[in-house]
């Protein structure tokens, strides 16, 4: 059984994540190989896992332990469970979206509009998962006449399947590693945080992920150690305070101008833009007139798009022939010399009065249709809270446009529609696992701006798109659309064929001040290797059948 679960396993893992038709033959592109051999090695780590767990859980069974028998299944059984997900709607749609609209209806409306079909497991993983669910309730469905474990075969069974974890985790941290060589340094942390759940408290595995430490029992970042060593708590409505300081919360206080004031009087100053509130993450400084709480979240959300962030585009930050820095795809991201600036607004009321009224911000009728944006003259992006919270698509894509903004040089005029691909790429991701195990993808669900009936003319689009009058014109919702889908086709195709050539047009447009701006359109077929005749073949392939990335 064992050799017939593995073969399932790999022909379903193979195809699971990014795989348009057959690939395999002589001309198969190199970076595709290592894609693909990622892959097939996982399927087979997968599978041996998974007839250990099969074993431990049959013999806990057959010996009418039940409830050990359950936890073995269920841990078995997460690793063919399609996790939860939240799909963001995306504001490069072109529609207007209000309050009160059923934004799920809407994607659906969305996506039937432009001709394409619901994300979801393909037959091949549901095929799979119901292999393994029917040989789970076989077992389930086992007599249990036999006698009852002894204290040594019980302790002798844990440490097999202890073992069998280790083992696991090793094997994903092995895989990690060669993604990180192979040129799939985002892949590399998927991989590792999908392995989390399975190993919580696995010491190797938390402190090649995310650098953690284990800091008083709880598992902190290096910033968090810091914060947690200066005696702070860090309080999930309040952020990081002092032991009085969340005695004094408790007690309904907030603090103003050094003075434990009621809560109510302090929330009635603090709108007042002039006693703004500012608080501090590890890589932001968030102004606002919201209330505290408010802040908190939107800086948790900022900051975990700032870890995402880096993921996606550590390519960007790495010199040519270097490998990624671990750091920076594990660690959180880049070390700012300065923190990045955002004002959050209570209400769009008070977005509208201030945007208006601030002498930095150029006049522009845009702005106040907006929903926030970034301003590069001030480094600044603006949002406002929404009447059910922060408006997690816009603030993605506008951090996005920030930190690029403020992490390269100055003056330059990178291309309309890379600059507003790249932000459309990462404004909508897919997130899965558990609260506080949580992974963004970006780039696991078909692109929006994809049309399988008419594939636009890839180079007439990015041609004729460069400039602000070119995309900013009567198709521009539409043209948010498309960019963010050749963003993805230029980072995602065959695993990832055109990245690197991709990549170096990218860098070089943020990079260029010279009086030639922006960086002429020819370069970018030159550095991906291909004559834009080429290259619209693979174009008008990927919209028939996107290439995705889902573990």
């Amino acid at each position: 059984m064992r050799r017939v679960l593995l073969v399932i396993v790999t022909t379903a893992l193979v195809g699971w994540c990014a795989s348009s038709g057959d690939r395999a033959g002589a001309d198969e592109n190199v970076i595709m190989q290592a894609y693909r051999a990622i892959k097939e090695k996982r399927a087979e780590y997968v599978a041996e896992y998974t007839e250990t767990l099969f074993e431990v859980a049959g013999e806990y069974a057959d010996a009418g332990e039940k409830e050990r028998a359950e936890e073995a299944l269920s841990t078995l059984l997460a690793l063919y469970e399609p996790p939860p997900s939240r799909l963001r709607i995306t504001a490069g749609s072109g529609v207007m979206i209000r309050e009160g609209m059923d934004k799920d209806a809407l994607k659906r409306e969305l996506r039937k509009a432009l001709g394409l079909e619901a994300t979801g497991p393909s037959e091949a993983d549901r095929a799979l998962r119901e292999s393994v669910e029917k040989r789970a309730g076989e077992l389930r469905a086992r007599s249990a006449s036999a006698e009852a474990l002894s204290k040594k075969s019980a302790t002798n069974l844990e440490k097999k399947r202890e073992k069998a974890t280790e083992e696991f985790v090793k094997d994903q941290k092995k895989l990690a590693e060669k993604c990180l060589a192979q040129g799939f340094p985002a892949h590399a942390y998927e991989l590792l945080l999908w392995t989390l759940p399975f190993a919580p408290e696995n010491k190797t595995l938390r402190e090649n992920l995310l650098r953690q430490k284990n800091f008083k029992g709880k598992w902190y970042s290096a910033y968090e150690v810091q914060k947690a060593k200066q005696g702070l708590l860090l309080d999930p409505d309040y952020g990081w305070v002092s032991q009085n300081a969340i005695e004094a919360l408790k007690a309904g206080k907030l603090e103003y101008k050094g003075k434990w004031l009621p809560k109510e009087k302090v929330e009635e100053l603090r709108r007042d833009w002039e006693n703004r509130w500012q608080y501090d993450t590890e890589h932001f400084l968030v102004h606002t007139n919201a209330s505290l709480k408010d802040a908190v979240e939107f800086g948790r959300e900022v900051e975990r798009l700032y870890s995402f962030f880096f993921r996606v585009y550590v390519d960007f930050y790495v010199n040519p022939g270097q490998k990624p820095d671990p750091e920076l795809v594990f660690g959180g991201g880049m070390k700012m010399q300065k923190k990045l600036v955002l004002h959050y607004y209570r209400s769009r009321e008070s977005y509208l009065e201030a945007v208006k009224k601030d002498p930095d911000l150029k006049s522009d009728p845009l702005l106040v249709q907006s929903a926030g944006f970034y301003d590069p003259n001030t480094g600044k992006a603006y949002f406002y809270r929404e009447p059910d919270g922060p408006d997690l698509t816009t603030i993605y894509h506008e951090v996005t446009h920030q930190i690029f903004g403020e992490t390269y040089n100055d003056g330059p005029r990178p291309p309309v529609w890379m600059v507003e691909g790249q932000a459309v790429f990462m404004e909508d991701p897919v997130i899965r696992g558990q609260e506080g195990m949580e992974r963004l993808l970006a780039g696991a669900q078909p692109p929006m701006g994809i049309r399988p009936a008419s594939p636009i003319d890839l180079l007439a689009f990015v041609s004729g798109t460069q400039t602000d009058e070119g995309f900013h014109g009567a198709a521009r919702g539409d043209n948010y659309a498309t960019a963010g889908a050749v963003v993805h086709f230029f980072m995602m195709y065959e695993g990832g064929k055109y990245r690197s050539g991709f990549t170096k047009y990218c860098r070089e447009s943020y990079k260029n001040v010279s009086e030639n701006r922006p960086v002429h359109i020819d370069k970018l077929f030159e550095w991906v290797g291909e004559a834009p005749e080429q290259v619209q073949v693979a174009w008008e392939k990927f919209n028939q059948k996107p290439d995705l990335f889902d573990f």
